[in-house]
Order: C-alpha cells, then structure tokens, then sequence
C-alpha cells in the first residue's frame, strides 16, 4: 500500500510541474503580449486564446500535488476539534466525496473531449486550435486528483487502525 501511495505522490508531484511549466509559459505570453501591444502597438492575436488554455492546464494538473500538500481551501472548525482517529474518519468521508467529483468530472470530460475530438471542434479564432486537447485536461486533472485522494483515504485508514 505504501508504494501505491508513493506513486500516486510521485505522479502529483510531476502533474504539479507540468503545471509549473504551464504557469512559466502563461508568464511568457503575458510579457509577449505586454510589449508587443504597448511598446509596438501591434498586440498579438493568440495570447488571450493560448493563456485561457494554459489557465485550465495549470489548474488541473496542479490539482493533484495541491491535494496531497493540503493546500485546497478547508473549513477546519470542527475537524479541528476532533482527535486523530474521528479525524482520520472524518478525512475519509471528506475524500469519499471528493471521489464522487472526480468521478463525475472524468466521466463527463472525457465524453466531451471525445466529442470534440471526433467532430473535430475546433476554436473560432485564427489560431483554430483543437479544443479536445484543452478539454483533455479535466479528466486527466481530474484523475490525478482522484488518484491522491484515494491514497489520502488508504492514508487515513491505516491511521484509524492504529
């Protein structure tokens, strides 16, 4: 169980830099576009487009790594109250729904990414990008997520078996 756990880390831990990556080149394009609309007067005609997709990039694939670093936002009022056992089960229920979310994001992310690829959708600008691969993100974020939330709840019951 541990090494599952420990692959799901590592797995989150390059999903998150892939992120990282995304977030480096959303900075790039920003700067592009900066210069290019105030120093040229000419602004470039991708920077919007690409920085949507880069957005939805970054924020799926970081999903995992934050997960597992508990950075997502929480209310810990009342789980805070508890002892380390309720709390573990506590976690677990909380995991449990997170689960649901991801299984619902992946099952209808990956129908529309599969729409859009076999149809061919692609976006209405010059550029004409093909939307399945930004559509691609959510469930593959998604899966990265669920993945780290199942070892948090693998974690948490070795925890409540202590």
């Amino acid at each position: 169980m541990k090494r599952l756990i420990s692959a799901i880390g590592r797995l989150s831990r390059f999903c998150g830099s892939v992120g990282e990556g995304g977030l480096f080149a959303l900075f790039l394009i920003v700067c592009w576009e900066v210069i290019t609309r105030y120093f040229f007067k000419d602004p470039s005609i991708f920077s919007a487009e690409v920085s949507e997709y880069l957005m939805v990039l970054l924020t799926f694939s970081s999903a995992g790594i934050i997960m597992r670093e508990g950075r997502h936002v929480r209310v810990e009022v009342l789980v805070s109250r508890l002892g380390k056992r309720r709390r573990a089960m506590a976690e677990v229920a909380i995991q449990a729904g997170v689960l649901l979310v991801c299984a619902i994001l992946i099952k209808e992310g990956a129908k529309s990414t599969y729409i859009a690829f076999v149809s061919n959708y692609r976006s209405t600008s010059l550029l004409r990008f093909p939307l399945w691969i930004p559509y691609a993100f959510v469930p593959a974020g998604a899966l990265v997520l669920g993945m780290q939330s199942l070892a948090i709840i693998l974690d948490s019951i070795r925890e409540i078996r202590k």
